[in-house]
């Protein structure tokens, strides 16, 4: 058995239709497949809507203040005593899932994402990783030429997703003025020669498509919509679009779910 695992809160009427999103399009695709969601807290309207997707929610107490730590520790406590094969870990407001993604899942490695761009496009990364390395009292790397990693989607089989979340929360700790990303990068640019961390990225391949790169037109090639679908230059279909609310294309999507 695979595993569908993610992480939400403050859900409301808002934004209820973006994570409708990701439920709905993950019930179409889990077949026999476990599907959870990790919670410090849903409101109880949307709780009975969320099982309709076939999804358990798990509620656990706030261990840290801050979601970006709180969210690994959730996945590493979970994982430590659930029986799975395969693993994928996302976000949820802003994921859409076109087909099954444990075809692509490394396996003696954790997959993780690149957004199709690296940091000095983009001054959120650039700042976020600066705030991350200025706080380590060390000599800063040049982080400028890496790959953005996108922090919102991995993929492996459990026995390495579990120590990577534990390797996660634990270099999040104590760490308050960045993102999780800022400390996804760091570990990944630190990593990746050993070969314990797989690369996707959709200037390559057809895993997952931020929207980011869409958006801001760093990809180079033009994303496609063909029959509800979001294709690449080969008319590949992604498994994953992230971050889809920030393109041309999200209303498009917000119409194929909502209810």
């Amino acid at each position: 058995m695979n595993l569908y695992l993610t992480w939400a809160n403050n859900i409301d009427d808002i934004n209820w239709n973006q994570y409708q999103v990701y439920f709905s399009s993950i019930s179409k695709i889990k077949f026999n497949n476990k599907f959870v969601c990790l919670t410090d807290g849903i409101n109880s309207k949307y709780i009975s809507k969320i099982e309709e997707y076939g999804c358990e929610i798990i509620t656990e107490p706030r261990k840290n203040k801050k979601i970006f730590t709180n969210r690994w520790h959730c996945f590493w406590k979970y994982l430590s005593k659930s029986n799975c094969d395969k693993v994928i870990i996302t976000d949820s407001r802003d994921i859409l899932f076109q087909h099954d993604p444990f075809s692509y899942c490394p396996e003696f490695a954790v997959g993780v994402c690149c957004e199709g761009f690296e940091h000095q496009s983009s001054s959120f990364n650039m700042i976020d990783q600066m705030n991350l390395q200025k706080n380590q009292m060390e000599d800063l790397e040049n982080y400028t030429d890496w790959c953005v990693v996108n922090g919102g989607v991995c993929i492996s089989y459990k026995k390495n997703i579990i120590d990577f979340c534990f390797l996660m929360w634990s270099n999040c700790l104590g760490r308050p003025f960045c993102t999780d990303q800022a400390v996804l990068n760091f570990i990944y640019n630190n990593l990746k020669s050993t070969e314990k961390m797989y690369l996707f990225d959709p200037r390559k391949d057809n895993f997952c498509l931020t929207g980011e790169a869409e958006k801001e037109f760093l990809l180079p090639y033009d994303v496609q919509m063909i029959d509800g679908l979001v294709e690449n230059q080969k008319k590949d279909r992604f498994c994953i679009f992230h971050q889809w609310d920030r393109t041309k294309f999200s209303n498009q999507i917000l119409k194929r779910f909502i209810k």
